[in-house]
């Protein structure tokens, strides 16, 4: 290894003319050059070229005492070091070292320095070396090692910070080692007494192998030595130090193996680093992401750290930015800053930030003692740290705000800030993803999140210059953020991605922590283990872990050979066989009962993620649980104790045991166990419907337990019916916790108790209703239908009459004859038919493919085959207006507001109107092709076309320009049907290809495909965006938005034309070439009624109450059907003239006329009625 160095000592300076003649002459440098070169070559093993240079008497080179060096000498002998002309000739290592005078020029704004060569004239402005030109030799410089220190005025301006090394330099391998003497401001200082200068003495002193205890130096050592020894001098110290260390001097020239490390296990297995020192030098091959980082916190206030599951983040974040960070050596007073302990949101964010700033104390470096009242134990609880690694010979000293602090927890942080006597504070968060995997739920869930991210992100902005937020969290959750629009914008701007090791890095990170402890490390492992990362790039936890089971087996087994061997990697499996091949174990070396209990224990641990329905992945995380909230009755406190205690042993570590306020909480040693292991992942797969709901059950009943127990917060019919299946299906596994069975059977206990009050209260309705319904029977059944035969009016009279009493029965007893109902409904619409022929009908002149109701109710537009769409009057049926197209026209629908009317038609256009002139608005062109349908977006702004032409359009609702043709959302074939989400971010589309796609609205991503066995006639979301129904063959499917799971298949006879929800997103209505329009339960999926036709049924919907349907029919007419039993009574009522005459009350219903009612509200009561 070549090691070279150039020594620069300028005493004389004859040139500069600022003072008397002498006066700025030195007596130092060439004394500090000397010292410096001769330490060099003795325990550095450096090759010296010094300047001035001369001989002494034995002819050695020495330094001479008023020689000049002139400026094009110096940057020549600079440049030869740094980067000479041949190649061959790149020193490893190369260090420069200049005492002399210092200048700083500042012109037109801008700041120069300058080390001052003897040929400097002032006056002239003839300096010297400039320190930029310097800096910018080191960025083009292929030295990988490169140390420079100066000892001269003004030194401090060569790191000017804003003119920092950038980090793609600071990436090619490069270590640097960069220190002067002071600040850009002030100047170096010669002692009155002694041989050296200040800075220079300190140098040599921290340079001498013999002060340090393992008889080496590196730049690092050297930087904590004159860090804390010039802390009481006048001038102050600058230093940058970057990438690996640098071994400076020595006693043997050889790297020997630190006592302290000899016995500690250099690898973490699953577990990520910590930034305490005995963790962070083992943490090897992330130096360049390191030194990006930090150079990232100099000059920002906000880094979101990302990256894949498994990357490293965490250990990035404490063993490399805090570590580094904390000892003060990469940025100057970084060792004097604040730090937050590194925390994760959990399930409660805010009660996480809070606890990690909720403390009566701030802490600031003083030397008095402590207060006595502060040094009582248990007086504070303190989860913060200020730089000191455990050398310092200061106390923390703590100041009480307790009481000061405002409830607002984002002013309490501020507030925090303030106080802190720190430069800046640093807070890091780590598994930022917990914050949508762990706080999810409820609504108060989310309202918790927002508020988690406003606190931390308004302190950011009002505490811009002192406060610091650095987080890591899984790229895959960036999505997630976008919801948010401030913490999205700080993401887009300051975020650092965590790539995967590079093949050098991945070396030192296997070699490197066994140099350390004194383990050797086969070459063919090396190889080996770095050709398998680089296939498998995210498995880094699992390199981590197989090193730390090959350090095991080298220094516990039996041979102790002191060494990895690929031998022993072979029989382990690699990187993916060596963490399955010991939870195997682990787990096998368990009896049955305690295999019971582990798998509860992992399910447990285990967070279901959502389903990424563009790739199908499924991202499961981790889960902290806490042990004593465990047992129920299969599972002891003491038996999960047991179990628990083997899983987190220190031979097996597969969970980990930390105690808290709260109680033991456990977690996955890391998530690449849930990822790797097969057996956790098919016990996954296996209950992946069932612990969602498990999860559910047991957040109810700890709400029902934190609130007293209280009845209403017991689960009820379907909630329990579900919970009860639970049991059934999974109760052998023993998952639920106590609470939550207890949960259970109160609520089983209600229900029965119930059901006993509600068969006492039946029984006794029953033998009233059973008398009532006997006594009506024939009077509403039998009289109406004879009646009929004779006089049409006086029998739909009695059927309305019939049905009303039935409806006032049901309502009064609770009790229903669904067999009466059928009979009395079937009445009542035979002879609402006979009554009118063209009862609630509108006819066109062709057939009819389209209705929809205005948003009011009040209008009904309609679209035909004979080339118009009509709009009516809801109540009358009266035609309003009529809306000319050159074709047939295919769709008709109205904006959310009601004011305009879109139309699609055969003759290539979509058209808007005024929906209450008829005026034509503005012409949508689709020039060749056939427009199939039209939709407006929630908001009325957008609206969607579907054509012949294989895509979809956006158009302008105001202007009817097109917005951007969809080539992107294309179709293999014609696209029959499109439909946006109720929160106007998916829009959906039907094709003849046998697909419905839904695709994201800005980006035009495609989100899912839908497949179908045949064309897709028809897509429609429901109000609540929680169900998708499209129409294929003679089928409707229901289907889960947010995966694309089918959730259920409704039959007809013959092909399904259209399909549509009804506004309360209750029911679904479908219409069919098999003449029926049917009505559906979309949480039962049962069929609720059904509207025979005597011909093919075209188009349905519902009106804005869900009272009414309308369908649109191949007859060429649109017909009007009320819903339920009372919505009849009322249609009936429309279409009468009168009410029921006293004779005829006396005749058919009863006999006292002092009972008489109207039968029709909407009808005056009958003349012949004197009440």
């Amino acid at each position: 290894m070549s090691r070279e160095a150039l020594v620069v000592g300028i005493n004389f300076y004859p040139f500069l003319i600022k003072a008397e003649p002498g006066d700025l002459n030195l007596k130092a440098p060439v004394k500090d050059a000397e010292s410096i070169a001769n330490l060099l070559e003795k325990s550095g093993n450096f090759r010296v070229q010094r300047l001035p240079k001369g001989y002494d008497e034995e002819g050695r080179e020495r330094f001479i005492s008023d020689g000049l060096v002139k400026i094009n000498d110096l940057q020549q002998a600079i440049i030869n070091l740094f980067n000479p002309p041949l190649k061959n000739e790149v020193p490893d290592v190369a260090l420069l070292f200049f005492a002399g005078h210092g200048y700083l020029t500042t012109e037109g704004g801008i700041r120069e320095g300058y080390l001052v060569t003897s040929d400097a004239q002032l006056n002239r402005n003839i300096y010297g070396i400039s320190l930029t030109w310097l800096k910018e030799l080191l960025r083009q410089s292929p030295v990988k090692k490169q140390i420079v220190w100066l000892d001269c005025c003004f030194s401090g301006e060569f790191l000017n910070f804003e003119e920092e090394f950038d980090p793609g330099t600071e990436g090619k391998q490069i270590s640097r080692c960069l220190i002067t003497a002071c600040r850009s401001f002030e100047k170096s200082v010669e002692q009155l007494s002694g041989k050296h200068g200040i800075f220079t003495s300190n140098l040599l002193e921290g340079l001498n192998p013999e002060n340090n205890i393992d008889g080496w130096v590196t730049n690092y050592i050297l930087a904590d030595f004159i860090k804390k020894n010039m802390s009481q001098t006048p001038q102050a110290p600058m230093f940058h130090n970057s990438g690996d260390a640098i071994i400076l001097t020595t006693n043997t020239l050889k790297q020997p193996v630190d006592e302290r490390w000899k016995n500690v296990v250099p690898y973490r297995g699953l577990s990520y680093f910590q930034q305490q020192e005995n963790d962070a030098v083992f943490f090897h091959g992330r130096t360049r992401l390191t030194d990006e980082l930090i150079d990232r916190i100099r000059t920002n206030n906000f880094v979101a750290v990302l990256g894949a599951s498994g990357s490293g983040k965490s250990s990035l974040l404490r063993a490399g930015l805090l570590y580094q960070l904390k000892r003060g050596q990469k940025i100057s007073g970084s060792d004097r800053w604040l730090y937050i302990n590194p925390f994760t949101p959990g399930s409660s964010p805010l009660e996480s930030l809070k606890q990690a700033i909720e403390i009566p104390t701030v802490m600031r470096y003083i030397d008095e003692p402590l207060p006595a009242p502060l040094e009582k134990e248990g007086a504070f609880k303190v989860p913060l740290f200020k730089g000191d690694l455990g050398g310092s010979k200061t106390r923390p000293h703590r100041h009480n705000i307790e009481g000061e602090q405002p409830e607002n927890l984002t002013e309490k942080l501020i507030e925090f800030i303030d106080v802190a006597e720190a430069e800046r504070v640093v807070m890091i968060i780590d598994q930022f993803e917990e914050a949508f995997t762990l706080c999810q739920g409820k609504e108060q869930k989310e309202q918790e999140r927002q508020k988690f991210f406003d606190v931390f992100l308004e302190a950011l902005e009002r505490q811009s210059d002192k406060f610091c937020v650095v987080l890591g969290m899984r790229a895959d959750f960036l999505d997630r953020c976008s919801e948010y629009a401030g913490l999205a914008n700080q993401i887009k701007q300051h975020q650092l991605l965590v790539i995967p090791l590079e093949k050098d890095e991945i070396e030192e990170a296997i070699k490197k922590p066994a140099e350390l402890v004194g383990i050797g490390v086969e070459p063919t492992l090396v190889a080996q283990m770095t050709e398998d990362f680089l296939r498998n790039p995210g498995s880094l936890p699992l390199l981590q872990y197989t090193l730390d089971e090959l350090w095991k087996s080298a220094t516990q087994g039996e041979d102790k050979c002191q060494y990895l061997t690929l031998a022993t990697y072979t029989n382990f499996g690699g990187i993916k066989g060596t963490l399955t091949k010991r939870a195997n174990e682990v787990f096998e070396s368990l009896n049955k009962e305690e295999k019971s209990v582990a798998k509860r224990i992992f399910l447990k641990l285990v967070q279901p993620g959502e389903q990424q329905i563009s790739s199908g992945k499924i991202t499961d995380t981790r889960r902290r649980v806490i042990l004593e909230k465990l047992p129920n009755e299969r599972h002891s406190l003491e038996l999960l104790s047991e179990v628990s205690d083997k899983l987190a042993d220190q031979n097996n570590r597969l969970i980990t045991k930390d105690n808290s306020e709260g109680g033991t909480v456990l977690d996955v040693i890391h998530e690449e166990l849930i990822r790797s292991w097969k057996t956790l992942r098919k016990w996954v797969e296996e209950y992946q419907e069932a612990l969602p709901l498990e999860r559910k059950i047991e957040a109810d009943a700890a709400q029902w337990e934190k609130d007293g127990k209280k009845e209403g917060l017991l689960l009820r019919a379907g909630q329990l019916t579900k919970a009860e299946e639970y049991l059934e299906k999974y109760g052998e596994m023993a998952l639920l916790d106590g609470v939550a069975y207890e949960f259970i059977e109160a609520s089983k206990y209600l229900r029965s108790c119930q059901e006993k009050e509600e068969k006492e209260r039946q029984k006794q309705v029953e033998e009233q209703a059973a008398r009532v319904l006997a006594m009506l029977s024939e009077s509403m059944i039998e009289q109406p239908f004879l009646v009929l035969e004779r006089s049409l009016e006086k029998g739909v009279l009695l059927s309305v009459e019939s049905m009303k009493q039935y409806l006032d029965t049901k309502k009064r007893y609770g009790k229903a004859n669904q067999d009466l109902l059928v009979k009395l409904d079937k009445n009542l619409r035979n002879g609402l038919t006979k009554l009118s022929n063209n009862l609630d009908t509108l006819k066109h002149r062709g057939m009819v493919n389209a209705v929809a109701f205005s948003p009011d109710g009040k209008t009904i537009a309609t679209a035909s085959n004979d080339k118009t769409a009509r709009l009516w009057d809801a109540d009358t049926q009266k035609e309003s207006a009529t809306l000319n197209h050159g074709e047939r026209v295919n769709a008709v629908t109205f904006s959310p507001d009601g004011k305009i009317i879109a139309t699609a038609s055969r003759d290539k256009t979509a058209r808007l109107w005024n929906a209450d002139t008829g005026e034509k608005l503005a012409t949508l062109n689709h020039r060749q092709y056939e427009v199939n349908a039209v939709a407006f977006n929630p908001d009325g702004k957008t609206i969607a076309t579907a054509s012949n032409d294989k895509t979809a359009r956006l158009w302008d609702a105001k202007t009817g320009q097109e917005l951007v043709r969809l080539k992107h959302l294309k179709h293999g074939s014609r696209v029959n049907s499109v439909a946006f989400s109720p929160d106007g971010k998916t829009i959906a589309t039907a094709s003849n290809d046998k697909t419905a796609n839904l695709w994201e609205l800005t980006t035009g991503k495609k989100l899912a495909t839908l497949d179908h066995q045949g064309k897709v006639i028809a897509i429609a979301f429901s109000a609540d965006g929680k169900t998708i129904a499209t129409a294929s063959d003679n089928k409707t499917y229901l289907w889960e938005p947010t995966t694309g799971k089918k959730l259920a298949t409704l039959k007809h006879k013959r092909t399904v034309n259209a399909v549509t929800f009804s506004p309360d997103s209750q029911t679904i209505a479908t219409a069919s070439d098999d003449k029926t329009a049917r009505i559906w339960d979309v949480d039962t999926h049962k069929e609720l009624a059904t509207f025979y036709h005597q011909n093919l049924v075209r188009a349905v919907a519902f009106s804005p109450d869900s009272q009414t349907i309308a369908t649109a029919n191949f007859d060429r007419t649109a017909r009007l059907h009320s819903v339920t039993p009372e919505a009849l009574v009322q249609q009936a009522c429309r279409h009468l003239s009168r009410n029921l005459t006293a004779e005829e009350w006396q005749q058919y219903i009863n006999s006292d006329l002092e009972t008489y009612q109207k039968t029709c509200e909407n009808l005056p009561v009958h003349p012949s009625v004197n009440l």
